[in-house]
């Protein structure tokens, strides 16, 4: 996630991470491959009252090391998923 918002140093990044999932349904997820962390998103469930449930994607990167490897495409399609599940 610092290669998306190199702004934030970690102590901030987690202790804003940890008020949003308290306050607001916020998640953080990952993607690994050979246990290194490859892609994360921030997520966020909501509901309006004209459209229903929806997952809202905060942030979402891939490692710049492992970029072009299709892992990108592959996290979208999880994230895709778990939208349609819930």
């Amino acid at each position: 996630m610092h290669q998306l918002r190199p702004h934030l140093d970690a102590e901030a990044y987690l202790a804003q991470v940890l008020r949003l999932q308290a306050e607001r349904d916020f998640r953080l997820a990952r993607m690994t491959v050979d246990g290194m962390v490859v892609a994360v998103a921030g997520l966020r469930f909501g509901e309006w009252l004209h459209g229903g449930r929806y997952l809202e994607i905060e942030d979402f990167v891939t490692s710049k090391d492992r970029s072009s490897q299709g892992h990108g495409s592959a996290f979208f399609d999880w994230v895709t998923t778990l939208a349609r599940e819930k």
